[in-house]
């Protein structure tokens, strides 16, 4: 699991907006401490060196419990298949 940083601010479309440090993939889960599922990346905004991470909750949340949690980004593992083409 990799960090993405605190909670910036909740959109009126309910989007949950990150002030990260550094660059996620677009479209990985993120997770909380625990491994539970909040949403996933829906886009990155602002400069590479300091982004914003814009993140599609899966759920309504408050922005009490929000303010409380420490976002990570959930890396899938790419599974080398292996043998010969053609």
């Amino acid at each position: 699991m990799k960090a993405l940083g605190g909670l910036s601010h909740v959109t009126k479309d309910g989007n949950i907006v990150l002030r990260g440090g550094k660059v996620p993939a677009i479209y990985s889960p993120v997770v909380n401490k625990k491994g539970r599922r909040i949403g996933k990346v829906k886009d990155v905004i602002g400069p590479t060196s300091n982004p914003y991470v814009v993140v599609k909750p899966l759920r309504k949340f408050t922005e009490k419990e929000l303010s409380s949690m420490k976002f990570y980004e959930l890396r899938k593992r790419r599974r080398y298949v292996g043998g010969k083409k053609g």
